[in-house]
């Protein structure tokens, strides 16, 4: 019940920030570029914002990409140091 409340709740708030920058654009591309013809705001205010909303979650994928590919890098390196550092300690008889 309480994650249905929660998904409820990000899906809104998603949906009012779409909303809301579409119509900000809309209103930007109304006075300023299509004010000759600002019927036409709305179709391009949308494709913009659909536009924008994509490149945001392609920029969090490659980001997360790249922070995955890290991660990995650290967690090898960890793994073989630790490895380098038994066997050290292993054959130098120290204990």
């Amino acid at each position: 019940m309480a994650s249905e409340i929660t998904l409820n709740t990000i899906a809104d708030a998603i949906i009012s920030a779409y909303n809301w920058l579409t119509n900000f654009l809309t209103q930007i591309l109304q006075q300023t570029i299509l004010k000759d013809n600002p019927s036409i705001a709305q179709d391009y205010g949308s494709a913009i914002a659909m536009l924008v909303s994509l490149t945001a979650v392609y920029i969090l994928l490659v980001l997360v990409s790249a922070f995955k590919k890290i991660l990995g890098i650290i967690l090898a390196l960890g793994w073989v140091l630790l490895i380098v550092a038994l066997i050290m300690r292993t054959f130098s008889g120290t204990g």
